[in-house]
Formats: structure tokens, sequence, C-alpha cells
């Protein structure tokens, strides 16, 4: 039979018992809500609180540390730019010393057609508007050609902006370019641009609304001449048909900008959904460069020592 072991025989107990005892009468009498210190292989301490607990990987914040926030503010991007965007704001006039000449005599010497009957449109007086041809002057007025190969919405951008270019630069000869002769044109008399004098003031007043027809010329034989010098000339056109476009020349014949309608910049000009914007934008670009060519004008003619007041072309109707 095994001697049985009381804890007084324990000697380390024993004083450890003793020692507790000691130090708890001493010391001051616990509270509830401490706890209790173990000796031994586990060893507790006070419960964290749920805002110091660390929450599972993947899981986020507890519940109760938990606050509804939200994602930081971003500065709000611009609208994307199309490639049709960055292509209408490469239209821009062409620096005189880069442009190539043309020869204006052969829109001068071209007999000139209009669609309707009359001759023309009414103008403000009750006039009839043949063109803007009463005041050309050789050398000094600009010209807007409308060539038209297959379609004709250059045509009616032209007409459209006919008023607001002609009070911009009323020299400014408005043309269509066509490579056959439409059959609902007739012939103006005077017959050719040619036969209008410059040495008097113009009595037909400049237009308040767009005209129901613009003066129109039948490319020469051949017809690839002209086109081939304004760099339009179709390549699968069999020589004869041009590519589609608005063409500025300056006083002196020199091609300044081209404006293309059906490729290019212009190649979404009849799209139903944005076509009519690509031709409000096209318009835009048309009147910004007259506005610059006439810039232009004025300060070489100040430089010349000639006051642009004085201009007798510059009185309007």
């Amino acid at each position: 039979m095994q001697p049985t072991m009381s804890l007084r025989s324990l000697p380390h107990l024993s004083r450890k018992r003793s020692a507790r005892s000691v130090s708890s009468s001493e010391a001051e009498p616990d509270h509830d809500d401490k706890p209790a210190e173990t000796e031994g292989y586990f060893q507790f301490s006070p419960r964290p609180s749920d805002s110091q607990v660390a929450p599972p990987a993947g899981q986020g914040t507890s519940r109760r540390s938990r606050s509804p926030s939200k994602p930081p503010a971003t500065p709000r991007e611009a609208p994307k730019r199309s490639r049709t965007d960055g292509d209408i704001d490469g239209l821009e006039l062409v620096p005189k010393e880069d442009a190539w000449g043309i020869d204006v005599s052969t829109l001068v010497g071209s007999q000139v057609y209009l669609r309707t009957p009359e001759g023309g449109a009414s103008t403000s007086d009750g006039g009839v508007w043949r063109g803007n041809w009463e005041r050309f002057e050789q050398g000094r007025s600009p010209f807007l050609l409308a060539v038209m190969g297959g379609l004709d919405v250059q045509y009616d951008v032209l007409r459209e902006a006919i008023p607001s270019l002609l009070t911009i630069s009323p020299m400014l000869q408005p043309l269509v370019v066509h490579h056959s002769l439409p059959p609902t044109f007739s012939a103006l008399s005077p017959p050719t641009l040619s036969h209008f004098s410059s040495s008097h003031a113009p009595s037909c007043p400049l237009i308040s609304c767009p005209p129901p027809s613009l003066p129109l010329i039948v490319s020469p034989q051949p017809p690839s001449s002209l086109f081939l010098s304004l760099g339009l000339l179709h390549p699968l056109g069999g020589g004869l048909v041009p590519l589609d476009a608005i063409v500025l020349l300056d006083g002196q014949g020199r091609r300044r900008l081209v404006v293309p309608f059906g490729w290019g910049a212009g190649r979404h000009v009849l799209d139903g959904a944005g076509g009519k914007l690509v031709r409000e934008r096209l318009t835009g670009v048309l009147v910004e460069a007259v506005k610059a060519l006439e810039r232009e004008r004025t300060e070489e003619m100040e430089q010349s020592g000639v006051d642009p007041s004085a201009d007798v072309w510059m009185e309007i109707g």
C-alpha cells in the first residue's frame, strides 16, 4: 500500500499558498471585474474589446466598428475624344508659303450656271442674287469651291453658310465645280465671271438668307486637269470624277484649305447619329478659315500702307 502524501508535504506549494495568503490580506479587496491571476501553464489576460480584435483575413472590420463610408472622390474625367474629333481639329489654314497655286483663269473663264430659272436668289431688297461676282476683283477675291463628286452634302453646307461667310469676307466668291452639267441648271447671263467689271462699287447687296442656288461651272476638258491641280482627283473615278470637298483659295489662287466630305475628317457627314454634328463642325472650320484669311489680307494691306477701312469692297450692300 502506497503512502499518501499531503499538500503540506510539498514545500513549494505550501510556500506559494502562504505567500499568496499574505499578499491578499495586505492588498485591497479585489473588484468583480478584475480577473484573477493564475500560476502555472495557463495564464489569462483581460479580454480585449471588439475594436481591438483583428478581423479574419478577407472579412473586413467587425460589425461594431464598421461605419458606412463613401469611395474617395475622383475628378470627373473629360469625355473621350473620337478619332473624327482629332481629324476635324487638324483642318486648318495652310501657311501661304506652303500652299500650291491654282490657275484661277479656268474658273473665271468658264460658263456659269444656276439652278433656278430666274437666274438667282432674291435679295433683301427684292433684287436677284446671281452670285457674288459683282464684288469680284482679280488677285484679291478668295474662292470657296464646292467640288462635286458623288455627294451633294457639301453643296448644302456651303449654301447655308453663304450669308455668314459674305459678312466676314464681302469679296468671297462661292462656286460649285462639277464634272458634268446637272439637268436642273441653266446658263447664266452674262455667261462668265470675266464679263463683270470690278471698276465700280457693287450694286447688289449681300444676301441675308441662304440662296436656293449657287453659281456652278463644269470642269473643262479634260476634267482631270482642274481636279488634279486641286489634289482631288478620285483614284477610282476613271480620271473624271473628283473627291467631294470644299476648297478655299486665297486671292492669289493658293489652295489654303481642303475640307473633305465622305472621306478623311468628313467621312461621317451622312451618319444618322452624328452626321449633323460633323457637318456643323466642318462649317465652323470654314468660318474660322475665312476669318483668318481676311485678317491676313487686312495685315497685308496695312503693311503696304493701304487703309483697309477705305477699301470700297468692304462696303456691305
